[in-house]
């Protein structure tokens, strides 16, 4: 946390999202009703534009996570304001 990285998993966190990614997901998603889902796809595409399929993303954990952070952020507003 203190480098800014969200871990993917709690178990083993060899992969890691930044807040910046996690910030900009939370904001399409209020904004554009976008899943969860399609912005792992659209990050896939950003890492590779010819080859998507051959970033090894772990869908199913990334998701919850992304969906963990969503969460943190309603939550901390709610008691915030």
């Amino acid at each position: 946390m203190r480098a800014k990285l969200f871990p993917a998993t709690m178990t083993q966190p060899t992969t890691a999202f930044t807040f910046q990614v996690l910030k900009q997901f939370h904001l399409l998603h209020l904004e554009g009703k976008l899943s969860a889902y399609d912005f792992i796809g659209a990050l896939r595409r950003l890492s590779d534009t010819a080859f998507p399929q051959r970033i090894a993303v772990c869908s199913v954990v990334a998701l919850d996570y992304i969906l963990i952070y969503s969460f943190n952020c309603r939550t901390l507003r709610r008691n915030l304001g």
